[in-house]
C-alpha cells in the first residue's frame, strides 16, 4: 500500500511538472523576474526571517517550566530543526527528536521529556494550521465555482478538522496519569502491540520514559499560558510565511487577493506534510503553481512566485540550518 501511494504522489508531481514545463514561457518569465521590486524581495526574505525568530520565542515559553533555555540556543535549534526537517523525508517531525536530544543534552534533562514538550509544541503549531485550513476549505466552498462531488468532500474535510481540533484538546487536558506505556500493560485487546512484555525491566524502563513524554506533554498544554501564547505565536508565523508570497506578487506589480495566498499556501503546506519526499520537495512546488493557475492568475507568475517562495525557503532551512547543525554539533561536543 505505502509504495502504491508513492507511486500515486510521484505520477501525480510529474504529471504537474509536465503540465508546468509544456506552458510556460521562459522568455516572459526572466523578463517579469528582472523587473522585480527589489524593496518587496527583501520584505520577502524579511518575513520569512522572522518566521525563525517567532519560532523561537514559541519554544521559549514551551521549555520554561523544565528548564531555563537560552535564547541563542534556541534559534540555532530551531534552524537546524527546520534543515533536518526539511532534508529528511519524514512528514516534517525528523527534527524533533534530534531537537529533544539537543535540549536534553544541553541542560542535562531526560530526553523524553524534552520530546514530550517539543510534540506538545509541534501539536499546537499543526492545531493554528488547521485554522488557516478550515478557512481555505469554506472560502473554496463559498468563492469558487466547485463541482457537487469536490464540495461534498471538502465539507467532509471540514467535518474531519472539526473533530480533531476538539479531540486533541480534550485529551490533552484531561488531568490523569495514564500513559501510552500503562495502556498497552493493562489492556488485553492490544497488549500484543508491546513487543517488550517478556523483559520485566526493559518494560520499566521504557515505561518510565513513556510515562515522562506523556506527563511532560500533558503538563505543557494544560498550562494555559503556554497553550495561548502557543496558538497566537503560530498564527503570526503562518501569517508571516503568507506574506512571503504576498510581498512577491507585489515585487512583479501583481496585486493580488491576500485570502487566496492563505488559501493556497496553506492546503500546499498541509499537502506537503503527507508527501514522501525530503521536505515536499516536488509536490509543494508544482501544487502551488496549479492551484494559483486555477484562480486565475498568469501561469508565468505563478510559476516565480512559487518557485521564489520555495528558494527563500530553501536557503534558510538548508543553508542556515545547516551551518547552525553544524556549530549546534560542535557545541554540543565540546
Amino acid at each position: 500500500m505505502k509504495i502504491w501511494i508513492r507511486i500515486f504522489f510521484i505520477a501525480a508531481v510529474l504529471g504537474l511538472a509536465a503540465y508546468i514545463v509544456t506552458s510556460i514561457d521562459l522568455g516572459e518569465a526572466y523578463d517579469s523576474l528582472s523587473q522585480a521590486d527589489g524593496l518587496y524581495l527583501f520584505l520577502a526574505f524579511a518575513s520569512y526571517f522572522i518566521t525563525f525568530f517567532i519560532f523561537s520565542i514559541r519554544n521559549f515559553y514551551f521549555f520554561r517550566w523544565l528548564l531555563k533555555p537560552d535564547y541563542m540556543f534556541l534559534i540555532e535549534t530551531v534552524f537546524a530543526g527546520f534543515f533536518l526537517n526539511t532534508v529528511l523525508p519524514s512528514a516534517q517531525i525528523g527534527g524533533d527528536p534530534p531537537k529533544a536530544y539537543a535540549f536534553g543534552l544541553k541542560y542535562n534533562k531526560p530526553v523524553s521529556k524534552t520530546f514530550g514538550v517539543i510534540f506538545a509544541d509541534k501539536i499546537i503549531h499543526i492545531l493554528s494550521l488547521l485554522l488557516f485550513i478550515f478557512f481555505s476549505v469554506i472560502y473554496l466552498v463559498t468563492f469558487m465555482p466547485l463541482p457537487r462531488e469536490f464540495e461534498v468532500v471538502l465539507q467532509a474535510f471540514l467535518f474531519f478538522i472539526f473533530i480533531v481540533s476538539i479531540i486533541i484538546p480534550i485529551f490533552s487536558m484531561r488531568k490523569t496519569k495514564t500513559s501510552l506505556y500503562l495502556v498497552l500493560k493493562k489492556s488485553r485487546m492490544i497488549s500484543w502491540l508491546n513487543p517488550f512484555k517478556k523483559n520485566s525491566k526493559l518494560q520499566e524502563r521504557i515505561g518510565k520514559h513513556i510515562g515522562d513524554f506523556t506527563r511532560a506533554f500533558k503538563r505543557t498544554l494544560r498550562t494555559k499560558k503556554i497553550l495561548f501564547l502557543g496558538i497566537v505565536l503560530s498564527i503570526i508565523y503562518w501569517i508571516l510565511n503568507y506574506f512571503v508570497s504576498y510581498f512577491l506578487f507585489l515585487s512583479l506589480g501583481i496585486k493580488i487577493n491576500f485570502l487566496l495566498v492563505i488559501v493556497v499556501f496553506s492546503l500546499v503546506s498541509f499537502a506537503g506534510v503527507f508527501f514522501p519526499t525530503p521536505g515536499g520537495v516536488g509536490l509543494i512546488e508544482s501544487l502551488m503553481i496549479f492551484l494559483y493557475s486555477l484562480a486565475g492568475v498568469d501561469l508565468e507568475t505563478a510559476i516565480i512566485v512559487s518557485l521564489l517562495t520555495r528558494v527563500i525557503f530553501y536557503f534558510y532551512a538548508i543553508v542556515i540550518g545547516g551551518i547552525s547543525l553544524i556549530h549546534l554539533e560542535n557545541t554540543l561536543k565540546s
